[in-house]
């Protein structure tokens, strides 16, 4: 599960080809699972403004950077 690999915090962001690696899933799967853990309600995963990764909303300011 993706959520086991990433972390609270826009500092423990990680990318992409990192979720990709450790969890066996090719990088659109990785975003589909984002999107439904996200639609769900289960965590907020957040990805920083320049792109470079994506880490669970660990503070209200981050989820709702996320949501806006």
């Amino acid at each position: 599960m993706l959520l086991d690999y990433l972390k609270p915090g826009k500092d423990n962001a990680v990318s992409l080809d990192y979720l990709a690696n450790v969890s066996g899933m090719n990088k659109r799967t990785v975003r589909e699972e984002i999107s439904r853990i996200n639609t769900s309600g289960e965590e907020i995963i957040c990805t920083d403004a320049n792109g470079t990764g994506y880490y669970i909303a660990a503070t209200l300011e981050e989820a709702q950077s996320y949501r806006n």
